[in-house]
């Protein structure tokens, strides 16, 4: 069997007593690259480098993921299905309520995830800046549906007259922004106000003026 040009052909490793399970490896290398990918940005991630910081060599890396855009879909794909879980969840337990109560547990879901992930705005702050094929995949696997279906529970809420009559495509970005950069640029926020942006208790007062901000006087 020949192997591409341009990927090694990897056997299968062998099985060994210190070796972790396949599906442990895997998880650990894409917690690795994702934290590669927030630190660098898909261009100054190293394969290498998260290999190494993985515990793992290339070329068992290579087997799974055969290219560095391979991994970096895997390790998007996945990030977006744990935020999935979450939003399923929540418009499950708001059937039938209005949809003013369904965007406010929105927000507090979507502030609550970026603080538990907040490698997923600066990911996005490295690939939303410029045309690209990773933006246009993320634009036609994963962010277009999810977009949509946010403004439309904006607009929904907005012909409940229960907030702010602008433009729901700005304002679902405006409360994104609101949402993420406390935990994106979190040293700062926290050198300027003195106050740590992922204590719970901040937490909250991040979604409290987000709601605040959209809701129609």
């Amino acid at each position: 069997m020949n192997a591409s040009p341009d990927i090694p052909f990897v056997k299968r490793p062998a099985k060994s007593p210190g070796r972790k399970p396949p599906t442990q490896m895997l998880e650990h290398i894409l917690d690795t690259a994702f934290e590669a990918f927030a630190a660098h940005g898909y261009e100054g991630a190293s394969m290498r480098k998260i290999a190494a910081d993985a515990g793992t060599t290339i070329q068992r890396m290579v087997y799974h993921f055969p290219s560095k855009e391979a991994l970096w879909e895997a390790v998007m794909s996945r990030i977006v299905q744990r935020f999935d879980e979450r939003h399923r969840r929540m418009l499950n337990e708001c059937r039938g309520k209005a949809a003013s109560v369904k965007l406010h547990r929105l927000i507090g879901d979507m502030v609550h995830f970026l603080a538990e992930f907040p490698g997923v705005h600066r990911i996005m702050t490295f690939e939303a800046a410029h045309p690209s094929p990773r933006l246009k995949w993320l634009y036609d696997n994963h962010l277009k549906s999810r977009v949509e279906e946010t403004v439309d529970i904006i607009k929904a809420a907005q012909r409940e007259r229960a907030i702010r009559q602008t433009d729901p495509m700005r304002l679902y970005y405006a409360i994104l922004s609101i949402a993420a950069v406390p935990f994106t640029i979190a040293a700062e926020f926290k050198l300027t106000t003195g106050r740590d942006p992922f204590d719970l208790e901040e937490v909250e007062r991040t979604i409290d003026l987000i709601r605040a901000l959209i809701i129609k006087e």
